[in-house]
Order: C-alpha cells, then sequence, then structure tokens
C-alpha cells in the first residue's frame, strides 16, 4: 500500500475544512499559506448596560453613564485632531474608551475561548490581554493563555505581516504598541490566531476563521476612569483591520438603543457587502469620511457656508464613528444649529447635570413634536428623530429636563452613537460608500 506523506494529509484536511464550512482560500506571502475567507458572517452585538454583558454594572446611574459618554466624546475629539495634525501615528488611537457603549463577542484560540471587544471604527488592530502578563490590568472574565492554543503563533520580525505595519521588535517576535492620551498603553506580541464567532448567544460558536493577526497584550495598563474590557476590535481601513486583512468588501451594524439593557443586533461582515438603499460616498483616509453638506431643523436649511465640512489638507472633515457618546459639529454649523432649535422651541433651561448647553423642561409627549434635524450628506438625507437628538437628564412632574445630545467640535466633526441608534449602518470599503437604514435595530438578529 503506498505511503501518504503529511503534506498530503494536510491538504487533504484543509481541502475538507474548506468544503465544510463553505469558505474559499485566500493566499498571502506570509508564514501562513492560507487563511479561510468565509463569504460572510456575523457577531453578537451588545449594548454595554445590557444585563447580557459582563460589563453590565447595575450601580451606574443614567448620569454617570452619561457623563462617561461625554468624556468619551471629547476624549476621541482630541484623537481626531491630534491625528489630523499628525501628533500622534499609532497603530491604535491614542484615546482609550473611557466608557463605551457596544461591545461585540467573538472566540479566540483552538480550542476557542469566549472573549468580549470594544467595537471601533477608529482604529485597526484587534488586541485583547494575554498571558503571561507583565502587567495586566483586572478584568471581568479570564485572560486569553496562548499556550492552551493549538495553532497560536507569534510571527517573526523578518516576516510580511511584521513589515507592513508600524511595529517594532523583541526576541525575533514581532511587536505592537499603542501609548494613550491618559497615560495608559498596551504592548506585546502581533500573533496568528483562529477567531470563531457566533449569531446570537443561543447558538454555540460555529464559524473560525484562521491566521487572523491579532495583539497578544502582555503589558497593559488603565486610566483612572476605564472599564475592564479585555480588548478592542478594530474596524476601520488599516491594514491589520480585520476587513483588510480578509479582504472584504465591508461590513454593517444597527446599534440598539442605550436604554434598552435585554436586546442584541449583530455586527456583520461580507466579501461583498450590498448597500440597499441610498448611500453617500466614503472619502479617502483611513477613517470613514464622508460629505456633509448641510443640516435642517425641520423645513428650514441652515445657513452654514458650503465647504464647512470639508477636509483641507488633512484638517476637518467629518466622520462617522462608533465609539464616540455624540455627535459634535463645527463651531459655527453648532452655533446655526441651536439658533434654529430655539426659533422653533423658545426659551431653554440648564442643565441640572451640567453637561449640555441646549435644554428644555418639557413633556414627553411633547419631544415627539420637536423638530427633526436632518443631515444632508451628498447622495442621502439621515433624519435624527426626538429619541435620536434629546436625552433626559431629569425625569420632573410633568415630563423632564431634555438637552440635546450634540457638542461644538473643536476639529473633525463627528456622527456620534446615540446618533446612529436604531439606524442600520453600512459601509462598502470596495466601492466606497456607506448608507443609513433607520429600523427598529432589537428586531435586525
Amino acid at each position: 500500500m503506498a505511503m501518504v506523506s503529511a503534506s498530503s494529509i494536510m491538504l487533504l484536511i484543509a481541502f475538507f475544512l474548506i468544503q465544510f464550512l463553505n469558505i474559499s482560500p485566500s493566499f498571502s506571502s506570509s508564514i501562513h499559506i492560507a487563511r479561510n475567507t468565509p463569504t460572510e458572517f456575523s457577531a453578537r452585538l451588545i449594548n454595554r448596560n445590557s444585563v447580557k454583558s459582563p460589563f453590565h454594572n447595575p450601580k451606574l446611574t443614567h448620569s454617570d453613564r452619561v457623563k462617561a459618554a461625554v468624556r468619551t466624546t471629547i476624549a476621541r475629539q482630541k484623537y481626531f485632531q491630534s491625528k489630523q495634525i499628525r501628533l500622534n501615528d499609532m497603530i491604535n488611537p491614542p484615546v482609550k474608551p473611557h466608557s463605551y457603549e457596544y461591545v461585540m463577542t467573538y472566540s479566540i484560540g483552538t480550542p476557542p475561548v469566549e472573549t468580549f471587544a470594544v467595537v471601533d471604527t477608529a482604529s485597526d488592530l484587534i488586541w485583547l490581554q494575554c498571558l503571561p502578563c507583565e502587567l495586566c490590568y483586572k478584568q471581568t472574565i479570564p485572560y486569553f493563555d496562548p499556550a492552551k492554543s493549538q495553532f497560536f503563533k507569534k510571527i517573526p520580525c523578518g516576516d510580511p505581516d511584521c513589515k507592513g505595519v508600524q511595529s517594532t521588535c523583541k526576541n525575533s517576535v514581532c511587536q505592537y504598541q499603542a501609548d494613550y492620551a491618559d497615560g495608559s498603553y498596551t504592548e506585546g506580541d502581533l500573533v496568528l490566531e483562529t477567531l470563531t464567532f457566533r449569531r446570537s448567544q443561543s447558538n454555540p460558536p460555529k464559524l473560525g476563521i484562521l491566521n487572523i493577526i491579532v495583539g497578544c497584550g502582555h503589558n497593559n495598563t488603565q486610566g483612572e476612569d476605564t472599564d475592564d474590557y479585555p480588548g478592542t476590535f478594530g474596524l476601520n481601513r488599516g491594514p491589520l483591520s480585520i476587513i483588510t486583512q480578509l479582504g472584504y468588501g465591508g461590513f454593517s451594524y444597527c446599534l440598539v438603543p442605550r436604554d434598552n439593557t435585554e436586546a442584541e443586533s449583530s455586527l456583520h461582515f461580507q466579501v461583498y457587502q450590498k448597500i440597499t438603499g441610498s448611500s453617500t460616498p466614503m472619502l479617502d483616509g483611513d477613517q470613514y469620511y464622508v460629505n456633509l453638506e448641510g443640516i435642517s431643523v425641520g423645513d428650514e436649511r441652515l445657513a452654514i457656508p458650503p465647504g464647512t465640512f470639508n477636509r483641507t489638507e488633512g484638517i476637518g472633515g467629518f466622520i462617522i464613528d462608533s465609539g464616540s457618546g455624540f455627535t459634535s459639529l463645527e463651531p459655527d454649523a453648532y452655533s446655526l444649529l441651536i439658533l434654529a432649535i430655539e426659533k422653533h422651541i423658545g426659551g431653554r433651561t440648564a442643565d441640572p447635570e451640567k453637561v449640555f448647553s441646549v435644554c428644555y423642561d418639557a413633556k414627553a409627549e411633547d419631544i415627539s413634536k420637536f423638530p427633526v434635524i436632518t443631515f444632508h450628506f451628498t447622495g442621502v438625507n439621515l433624519e435624527i428623530g426626538p429619541s435620536n437628538t434629546w436625552i433626559n437628564q431629569k425625569k420632573t412632574e410633568t415630563g423632564g429636563i431634555y438637552c440635546l445630545a450634540m457638542f461644538q467640535a473643536f476639529g473633525v466633526s463627528v456622527l456620534g452613537n446615540y446618533q446612529q441608534q436604531n439606524v442600520n449602518v453600512q459601509y462598502d470599503s470596495r466601492n466606497k460608500l456607506i448608507s443609513f437604514q433607520p429600523m427598529d435595530c432589537t428586531k435586525a438578529g
């Protein structure tokens, strides 16, 4: 009987895996010969305040959560501004999320171990805390132990996967490092691992993707005001994003409202991202820049000068961001917005929490009658209804103190996640398009 070589056996195994998982191989010049590329997959997307989240803290008040989201909004403004003026140029944003709103679940290693990550469209690297720890901060779930993973592999310094990114070398292993504005940092090995995804809590992990470049953090610290999340899942257009690694057409997400602590939705990836409805062009850059042409309040188009939201010589512009808590607008546009709102609604009152600048004492039923704010992007309009515009800062006998959940930007303008609630946001990287489709995200699956 003829002998079968080890290489032949491996090829047969790979063949059956590809057939079984309904995947197609993509080839690379790095140390891994092939990476299986499923045509599409999804990951669970959870509001961090959900009872299904390991970071759910019942002791946090509404005020605590709002103030944390404001701090994150300001911190990310500083990041985008510093990146534009080239004060910082690192793998991850030099701003760690103080308190994020949405996390995704995935599993890592073989056998798969479930973990959680902050969804971040402003960075590209996937990283998590790993054993052995030189210095690790406390987290809710156990640290990932690479020694227990069958196909874990460190990337050598001379490998193309190392040379293609900003990195250093330590003991012949490719290293990553990210320093943050709050004094915290993460650093460790760039490795190849298997990531496994599942659609919902009731379904077990069932789709493993081989040889994904991941940052295995062995030396990590936190700022004083940071939650104990295991890591970050970067989704921008950089070289380490899973979108770039797999050569995918794009992804989409639908954010459930923050005050819904039971629902979850999904983060969906596709080789060929299918845009539904109208779309706006995705402009050049590693962030998701789009062209905002103007803003309306009700039927009134604001007298914002043309080009206000343009990016000129790399400065300014308008970004769609999953990590910013609230929307930030260029100062002149923000001032015109406030004037138009006051004309429609009348005199304002003070925010009892001293967070927002534009507030009204109103009945809940009156809020639904407040004018709709419309963002006019090239090719598509995004109507931001009252539930995504106003936030109740204090309940009163007649209703509450409702405040405009937007801020003045001090650099780039940003569409925050509060204004993206119940909107299916689709990113088509291949055709450079972004679309917004309002829907009930609790039913989006």
